[in-house]
Order: C-alpha cells, then structure tokens, then sequence
C-alpha cells in the first residue's frame, strides 16, 4: 500500500478505511518515502465541523506553500480571496508550486471537507496531471460527496484506489502477542478477536488493552456514533442482520424489515459503501462482530418485537422453525428460491400463507401469493404460475401497492421468457414500467433490462444494447451487484451479435466477477460463452457453458439460462467434433424438455439438429433446425439456424435471405461471417453497398448514447473507453454528418436519418485479419 501511496501508477492515490484501519499511518510512511527521495510534501487534516468553510483545506495548503517559498503572497492570497475565480486561483496556485520541483500533496480525513474543496480537487487532479504533483488522499467511506470524488477519480483512472480490508488473522495475532505478551493468545483466542474487529489495529489494541474483554468507553461512543449516523431505512436493516445473527439475502431483510425492495437495495448499497457490510456467499453479513453488536443495541427499541423475534428465529433449523411468523418463513423462502431449493421455498411460503391474516397485512399476503405463483412457474408449471400471477397483480393493482406489482410483472417476464409468448412479455415488461417507482430503483433497473430483451427479440440489437447499458449504469449506482451483472451478461452478448467483441467481452467479464453464487453466476457464465463463441473460440465457448450448468444436477433443469447453456455445449461440441459430450448434453436437454414449456422444447429441436447432423444425417439435422427456427426465438438466433441450414444444403437463396436478416439487424459481423461461408462454397452471395457518410459501429453506438442524454465520461464508462476517445468519436460524428452540436445528433437519431454500420476492421475477427 505504502508503495502505491509513493509511487501511484496515476495522478493520485486515494486510501480509503474505517477509522481506525491505519489511513493516516500510511499517508505518514509515504511521507517519509517521498521525503527521501527529495520531494517535498505538503500535508492538510481536514477537521470535524469545517466542512461549512468553503476551501479550508486548500486556503491551508496554499499558506503552507507560501511558508515553504513555493508560492507569492500575491497568490496565496487570491486562493483565499472569496468569489468567482478561486477555483481557477487554486489550480493555478499548485500549477506555480509543482513548477518549483516535484511536490506531494497529501490530504487526511477528506470525508470532512466541502463540498467546494472536494470540486476543486478533482478539477486540479484532472487539469494538473502532466505535472510533477502527486496526490495522497485518506477518507472514511459512507460519506456521499467523497465517495462520489473516489468513484470519479478512479473510473477516470486518475487515482490509484486503495481500501484497507483490515489485518488478516495471522497479522491480528501478531499484534496482539506483541501488545501483550503475557497473555499468551491462542488460536481460538486470536479467531475470536478477529471476529470481533475484522482487523482493524486501532480496534485489536484497545480491545487487548482491556483485560475484561469489555469494550473502552471511547471505542463503544465510536462505534455508537457510527452507527447512529445511518439512515433510518439502513438502520432497520442493519438491525435485522444483526438480530438474525447469520448472513441473510436482500429478500429476507426485505421481508424481516417490511420496506419496499428500493429501499432496502439503497440501504444496502449505502451500509457496503460505508464498510458496515460485506457481500458473502449467503447474501450480506456484518464486517466484523463490534458493529454487529452496535447494530443490535441501536435497534433495541427501534423495531416492533415481532420483527426482532422473526430475525432472531430466522436462522433456526428447517425441523425447528415451527414458531417462524410469516414474514420469517417468506425470508426463509427467498433464501431457499435462492440457493435453487425450489421445492423447500415452496413449503416455507405455503406456511407462511397458512398463518398470515391477510386482512391485517396486504401486501405482505401479496408478495407471498406472487412468490408461491413465481416458485410453481419455475418447477416446471409456466402456464399455471403466470396465471397466478396475473390474478395477484391484479390484487395488487387494487389496493395502489405499485411496488408489488412492479414486482409481479418482473415474475411474469420471467415466466413468459420460458413459454416463448414475446408480446405477453413485453406488455408484461411495460405494466411493470408504468408501475415502478422512480429511475434507479431496483424494480425499474430490472425492467429495463426486460425492455431490452424486448428490443432483442424484436432484431432492434443497437437498441437493446442502449438500454442494458442504461441498465447496467443504473444498477451501478442504486441497485444490487446481480442487477447489474444481468444487466452488464445481456449487454455482452449484444455486443458479440454486433461484432464488437472487445467491449463485449470486457461486459462479460466484469459481468462474471459481479454476479453472486446461483443463477446470476451461470447468466455471466452463459454471457462469456456467447462472447467466445460469436468470435469463433468454440474450446473457450465450450468451457464457459460447461461452467454454466456444473453444480446443477442433471435431472434438474428448470431454468432459462441452464437450458440455453446446454444448447450451446451441444452447438461447440458439434463443432469440435466431439460427440460424446454432444450427445450428454443433448440427453440432459431432452430430461429437461419433459416439462414441457416452449423454450426447453425448441431448445431441444436446435440441439437434435446439431447432433443429426454431426451423425451425418442432413436431412434430418435440417429438419430439425427448421422446426427449432419455427418455434420462436430472437431473431438473431434464428437466423443463425437458418445459416446453419444454408450450409448444410448449400442452399444459395437461403444465404441471401440470412445476409440480408443479419444486415437488417446491423449485425454486420455476422452477415461478413455468413458471406464467407457461402463464398467457400463457391457460392456468390453478393456484397453489401453502405451509403457514403455511414457511421462506423462505434460511431453509431456513441450516438446512439449521445441522443439519450449521457456525457462524454457516462458514455466511456458504459463502453468501457475513456473520456477523450469518445469526444473524438463525437467530433467524427458532428464531422462526418455536418451537424454542430448534440443536440442535431439526437434529432437524427430520433428521426432515424443516421446510417450506421461496421467497417472491415471492426468486423474483422482475428483470424480474418
């Protein structure tokens, strides 16, 4: 840490730790680095309480400047002066201190500065960066205006984040020999101690110090202080958690809480950020056992009995929870639909429904009916859990509980996406649209996600792929890691059908690292695979749906996205020529087409095909993958098992038909890829003329993004490019259109006059080049 404080890759390194985690000792031992390599450093603390002085920090650096000789008074002065131009003064004021020699600014406890010195730093952070200044900066998390400059600043790549995790628990026992070497701590003794304070030092040696084990007054104020700065909505979950004394997924707190599913997402959001939380692999969990225990007094009287009672039950042993009140057992549910248990879900929410009075709490008789028809959907019964869920929607749309039926209509695209009914999911989608609260709540990131499903089946990619960039931005900021993760897998597989596989591939990724154990895993996992296997690495592609379904168990097979994974393994195994592992996922397909719901069931058609003709039998593959095209599907697929098709009869007139469908969808990659195939097979399949001004792919998707409002840094961020590349885009837009701002830009894309499409280049995959 100490090496990237003295030595940052960026303009600026930012550490960021509770207090206590060893923030300033650190910014103390770079000093100490910088110092001997003959850099002069410059170091400001922040108070408590000075963040209503506009520019405090940086009035004391400049007067320290000004002592040091780097600056006139004429200068430090103006830094200080209020008015109009005291940004530009502090800019140009370190502009003048850093030309003297190399300079280290280092700023402690910048969670309490203003807002204004907060502006001023990341405005002199980006415009002095060519400089021989460095920045060193220390916070706290959980505070909104610092967080924001730390996620600016790293996702410009002009600072080096550093986040103090705490000691490990060798390190924890260490110290604590070394603070008191007669006590003598053993393994279990240093296990509990880490527990307790997640390795923060500070906490490890004020709990060492006291030989009772209590904790120091000054400790105990701290941590309560922390604690009661949360917010209520916060407050109540992080009292939940506590209460239940075991890790819990965001629905149990939904229900342990009985807040509306956006609430307790921010709430969430904002306990991770500010290091009361960490994301586990059973949902979310306290970061160490002293705030746990802070939680818990705080909320000693902040909730109603019943709901200490059911989170403290929660966690009970399935053959002992008979005292579980509804809102434990729909947690216990959820937790269960969770980890794909979908037959345990469904017993502990027909419980809960047999105790719950449902005249004395609506919404919650709701969100367990929706449950219980969701849960019956996806054992298998489609039809029958959409039915339900229509009836409960409904229900919901009576009693004016907008976020349920936000929520049912999300269920109900779920559903409807393994019944194959496209127009019933989108009317589905845009009910729960009109019916969920405002942008970045968690219902509204999902819908729109749904939304671009809906642009996808419609062969409108450029469009669907707009909108799970929308998504995944807003997921970003408001929602949960697996909202974004969906977000960010369907993005990636738009992007592959579009040709543009290294931002897909970088979506895929980051897809994967983000998404939580279960389902989310294996939507990223199916994500990657669709990436490799439109670039044309079948073995890659292979290997990634085999991660999608391999703690699944054969017999099993309930899901979308399990389904199309096997699909796939069928597809590369086929194209690798290796039959037996065909053949295995073709069986699994056929166990899981019993259920009888339209996508398993055209699924299996697509993978017969394959496989009949890997046997070499044409005539039945080709049949097959026409009956499979028939049933449905987006239309990118299906033109893909109309290429296929084309290929095994060499059918001229079907290649055209499938160059001109990928073309229509813009998918130029695909239809460059579909031309070359039938070229091999001496065919003439003719060459596509594009108009003269056409927008490249990247040209068309900068656009596109421009027109929706974003700036120059969202639009890099979503495309995963920086700032500056996509103001050189713009400029080859405004350029290549004759139009002089961006405002004409988004009325040619809303009147559809902007012709984009894909040069060689971009196209190209690399063995093509």
């Amino acid at each position: 840490m100490v090496d990237v404080l003295a030595a940052p890759a960026c303009a600026a390194a930012l550490v960021v730790g509770e207090p206590g985690a060893g923030k300033s000792r650190a910014l103390a031992q770079a000093r100490r680095r910088w110092e001997a390599t003959g850099t002069d450093v410059v170091t400001v603390t922040c108070l408590p309480g000075a963040a209503t002085v506009a520019f405090d920090p940086l009035i004391t650096l400049a007067r320290t400047l000004y002592a040091q000789g780097r600056l006139p008074l004429r200068v430090q002065r103006a830094v200080a002066a209020n008015g109009a131009t005291r940004l530009q003064n502090a800019c140009e004021a370190f502009e003048r201190a850093a030309s003297a020699g190399p300079l280290t600014i280092q700023i402690d406890d910048l969670h309490c500065a203003d807002p204004d010195t907060l502006t001023a730093l990341r405005y002199c952070i980006d415009r002095l960066r060519d400089l021989p200044l460095t920045w060193n900066l220390a916070m706290r998390p959980g505070h909104a205006e610092s967080d924001e400059l730390g996620a600016v600043l790293a996702r410009a790549q002009q600072a080096d984040v550093i986040e103090l995790d705490g000691l490990s628990a060798d390190e924890v026992g260490a110290l604590a020999r070394a603070l008191a070497p007669d006590r003598g701590f053993d393994g279990d003794a240093v296990a509990r101690l880490h527990e307790r304070t997640g390795g923060n030092p500070l906490y490890v040696e004020l709990l060492v110090q006291d030989r009772d084990d209590e904790l120091a007054p000054s400790l105990r104020r701290a941590l309560a202080e922390r604690v009661r700065a949360l917010a209520p909505d916060a407050l109540a979950v992080a009292g939940a958690l506590a209460a239940a004394g075991v890790p819990l997924h965001v629905a149990a707190l939904e229900a342990l809480t009985r807040r509306p599913p956006a609430r307790v997402a921010a709430a969430l959001a904002s306990l991770v950020e500010g290091r009361v939380l960490r994301r586990v692999e059973g949902g979310y969990a306290f970061r160490h056992g002293l705030l746990r225990d802070a939680c818990r007094e705080a909320n000693a009287d902040a909730a109603p009995p019943q709901a200490h009672d059911d989170a403290a039950a929660f966690p009970a042993r399935p053959a002992a929870d008979a005292a579980l009140g509804p809102a434990a057992l729909f947690a216990l549910g959820a937790s269960h639909e969770a980890h794909d248990d979908l037959h345990a879900a469904r017993d502990a929410v027909d419980r809960a429904l047999a105790q719950h009075d449902a005249a004395r709490d609506a919404s919650l008789a709701i969100r367990l009916h929706a449950r219980r028809a969701a849960i019956e959907g996806h054992l298998g019964n489609p039809e029958e859990g959409i039915a339900q869920l229509e009836t409960v929607a409904e229900q919901a749309v009576a009693h004016g509980l907008r976020g349920e039926v936000a929520q049912c209509c999300i269920d109900l695209c779920a559903l409807c996406e393994m019944t194959g009914e496209d127009a019933r999911f989108e009317r589905w989608c845009r009910a729960g649209l009109e019916a969920a609260g405002p942008d970045g709540s968690a219902e509204r990131t999902r819908l729109v996600t749904n939304l671009a499903h809906v642009a996808l089946t419609q062969g409108r990619l450029r469009e669907a792929l707009t909108l799970s960039g929308a998504a995944a931005s807003a997921a970003r900021r408001h929602g949960e890691p697996a909202d974004r993760s969906r977000a960010l897998a369907l993005q990636a597989r738009l992007g592959a059908m579009l040709g543009e596989f290294a931002s897909a591939s970088t979506a895929a990724d980051e897809a994967h690292d983000l998404a939580p154990p279960g389902r989310a895993q294996r939507r990223a996992a199916l994500a990657r695979a669709t990436v490799h296997e439109l670039h044309g690495d079948q073995l890659a592609a292979l290997a990634a749906y085999g991660e999608a379904v391999r703690d699944v168990p054969e017999d099993t097979h309930r899901d979308v996205d399990e389904v199309a994974a096997l699909t796939g393994i069928v597809r590369c195994a086929c194209g690798l020529g290796r039959a037996a592992r065909a053949h295995d996922a073709l069986g699994r397909l056929r166990a899981a087409g019993r259920f009888g719901w339209a996508l398993a069931r055209r699924h299996a058609h697509e993978a017969e095909g394959f496989v009949a003709l890997l046997d070499g039998d044409t005539a039945r593959g080709c049949d097959e993958l026409l009956r499979a095209n028939e049933l449905g599907g987006d239309p990118f697929r299906r033109a893909s098992l109309l290429l296929r098709v084309a290929d095994a009869r060499k059918d001229r007139k079907l290649f055209l038909g499938v160059i001109e469908r990928f073309d229509a969808m813009e998918a130029f990659h695909a239809a460059d890829a579909a031309r070359a195939l039938a070229r091999a097979h001496g065919l003439r399949p003719g060459r596509k003329r594009e108009p003269q001004n056409t927008l490249s792919a990247r040209e068309g998707s900068v656009a596109i993004l421009v027109a929706s409002g974003m700036t120059n840094s969202e639009i890099g961020t979503l495309l995963h490019i920086t700032a500056r590349t996509v103001e050189y885009h713009v400029g080859n837009i405004l350029t290549k259109c004759g139009l002089h701002s961006r405002v004409e830009v988004a009325t040619r894309i809303a009147a559809g006059q902007l012709q984009i499409a894909a040069t060689a280049s971009e196209a190209a995959t690399p063995a093509d080049r």
